[in-house]
C-alpha cells in the first residue's frame, strides 16, 4: 500500500504535452503544443475546444497565461489566442527559462461563465 501512495504522489512528466484532455461546465479542453516536447524558447500552445455535444466552439476568447511557478515576485504574462478553425485556438508563448510554469487557459463566452484550467507544464531543467 505505501508503494501505491508513493507511486501517487510521483511527479508527472508535462514537458511532452500530447492531448491533454480536460472538462468544466460543458467545455471540452484539448491541450497540445508545437512541438509536442515543450522546450525553453518559443511554442505554439494549442486548445481545441468542443461543446457537450461534441460541437467546435468558435464563439470564445481564450487566452493562455504563464508564469514560473517557483518565482513568485514575476507577474505572469498573457497570451490571446487566434482562432485557427472553429473550435481550434492557438497562440506562441515564450518560455524563457527552463523549469515548471504555472499555465492557465481561460476560455470567456457571451453570457456564459468563464472557464479557467491551470497546469504545470516543464520546459526541461533550469
Amino acid at each position: 500500500m505505501l508503494i501505491a501512495i508513493l507511486t501517487s504522489c510521483a511527479p508527472l512528466d508535462y514537458q511532452n504535452l500530447e492531448n491533454f484532455h480536460r472538462e468544466q461546465s460543458g467545455v471540452h479542453l484539448t491541450l497540445s503544443t508545437l512541438p509536442p516536447q515543450i522546450r525553453v524558447g518559443k511554442n505554439i500552445f494549442r486548445v481545441n475546444l468542443t461543446d457537450a455535444s461534441g460541437e467546435p466552439i468558435a464563439d470564445a476568447t481564450v487566452t493562455f497565461s504563464c508564469r514560473m511557478g517557483h518565482v513568485s515576485f514575476l507577474m505572469p504574462h498573457a497570451e490571446k489566442a487566434n482562432i485557427q478553425q472553429p473550435g481550434l485556438y492557438e497562440a506562441e508563448v515564450d518560455l524563457n527559462m527552463g523549469g515548471e510554469w504555472d499555465f492557465t487557459i481561460e476560455v470567456e463566452r457571451a453570457g456564459l461563465p468563464t472557464v479557467r484550467e491551470e497546469f504545470i507544464v516543464s520546459a526541461g531543467s533550469i
